[in-house]
Order: structure tokens, then C-alpha cells, then sequence
């Protein structure tokens, strides 16, 4: 199953004359494309199964995470605390309940692709987080919402989607905190993933004897490319949706 369904993957060659086309297992993934003098379809595969295989352990960090007792704790901790008491403690760059979870967190931000890691309690406020200039109050934002539906059953893992802020395209990760042996709904762990800097890393050609590797999403955009040239990056005048190779 193709886990980046948001993303089309297309592979060109040096020099090719041929169009190589397989289907991703999810419909929603679009195409993957190779355009090779050689059987390009298998390393176009290699590198799609790199990628879900990446992306899945990011997803399984984040489940991880989200039973470490000492999260668990802090967001136990937290319902003694009415919303004003939390509120004033969420000030920049600084824990609400313990200095050194957020300190924690900074440090894997810092040295990571992950731009951003939050725990709230259970009715949707941060209380611990690698950066504290965003929200207070989130259970109204999609992620945590969607993290809430008994249909995701726990865990939500966006469509990348491109940050006005950050000037990126990222993913948003949310897994329920459920306590200990009671299972008992406490809170929510999340992350945001800066997708660009994630694609980035297999956006090298160097070793695969082909010119380019890009990602484009749906639409055509492309999102991410290891050219040399980053002009077409993000660029709505160059969109490739009905250029025959990606069709």
C-alpha cells in the first residue's frame, strides 16, 4: 500500500524514448512513472518503497511516543489544572508542566525533519511543546479533530500541505494518549513533519542512472525536484498534469 498518497513519483532517465507506467496499490496515489532507456520501473518502485518505509516509521515514533510514561504523566498531570492555570504558563519556549519535555523535544526539532512536537491534554490544550508561539487551545484544528474521530481509530496522518509560515510543504501526525493499564483518553501527541526536507533526502540521483527525480502532488505541482534547477519547484506557471508522461 502506498503510504505518501498524496504524491505522484516520476523518474526520468538521462535518455529514454519509453514510458514505463505502474499503478500505486491506493487510488488516491495517483501514478508512478518512469521514463528509462533501462527498467527504470523497478528503482522508481525502490524509491517509493523508501519512502513508505521512512514515512511509516515516523508514523510508528509517533505511536511509540504517545506511550512513554513520562508523556503519559504530564498529561495526567494536567486536569488538576484549570484552562487559566495552563494558559499561564504557555509562554514562549518554555514547558507548561515540565521544562525538560519541551527542552526534549526542541532537541529532536533541532535535529530532525520534524518541525514541530506538541503534547495536549484532553480537552485539546498544549501543555508541552518545542516551540510555544503557536495556539494554546487546538481542539479545533483538523489534526485534532480528525485524531478524535473513532473512525482513524487513534492516529491521523495528514495530506502534505504547504506552510504560509514555515515556506514548506508539511505533514501533520497525531496519535491519542490513552494512560497505562485503565486505557483512559488523556491527551494527544503530535508532530509536523516538514515534507520538503523529508523528500529531499531521496532526492538524489547519484547512484540510479537518472536525470531527475521529482515529486509532484496531484494537482501537477511539482513539489520537491534533484535538479540542479529549482525554478519549476512550486511554480503554478509550471504545472505538469497534462504533460503525456504524467498522464
Amino acid at each position: 500500500q502506498m503510504i505518501i498518497s498524496t504524491t505522484t513519483l516520476v523518474v526520468f532517465a538521462a535518455t529514454g524514448i519509453s514510458d514505463i507506467k505502474a499503478t500505486t496499490t491506493e487510488s488516491s496515489s495517483g501514478e508512478l512513472l518512469a521514463i528509462s532507456t533501462k527498467n527504470l520501473s523497478s528503482v522508481a518502485a525502490g524509491v517509493r518503497n523508501s519512502l513508505d518505509k521512512q514515512l511509516s516509521n515516523q508514523y510508528d515514533q509517533l505511536k511509540f511516543w504517545a506511550l512513554a510514561p513520562q508523556f503519559q504523566d504530564v498529561a495526567v498531570e494536567a486536569q488538576d489544572y484549570s484552562k487559566a492555570e495552563l494558559q499561564a504558563r504557555y509562554t514562549p519556549l518554555s514547558s507548561n508542566l515540565q521544562p525538560d519535555i519541551s527542552a526534549y523535544f526542541l532537541t529532536i526539532v533541532n535535529s530532525t525533519e520534524l518541525d514541530e512536537l506538541i503534547i495536549t491534554d484532553s480537552r485539546g490544550y498544549v501543555i508541552a511543546a518545542s516551540d510555544t508561539t503557536g495556539a494554546f487551545d487546538v481542539s479545533q484544528e483538523r489534526w485534532y479533530e480528525q485524531v478524535n474521530n473513532a473512525l482513524n481509530k487513534g492516529f491521523y496522518g495528514s495530506k502534505a500541505y504547504w506552510s504560509e509560515t514555515g515556506g514548506k510543504w508539511v505533514i501533520d501526525m497525531a496519535a491519542q494518549m490513552k494512560y497505562g493499564g485503565s486505557g483512559d483518553y488523556i491527551g494527544v501527541i503530535k508532530a509536523t513533519l516538514d515534507y520538503t526536507g523529508f523528500m529531499g533526502q531521496f532526492f538524489s540521483a547519484a547512484g540510479i542512472d537518472c536525470y531527475e527525480v521529482k515529486a509532484v502532488n496531484g494537482a501537477g505541482l511539482i513539489m520537491g525536484t534533484s535538479h540542479g534547477d529549482k525554478s519549476k519547484v512550486d511554480n503554478p506557471d509550471y504545472i505538469i498534469r497534462d504533460f503525456q508522461y504524467y498522464k
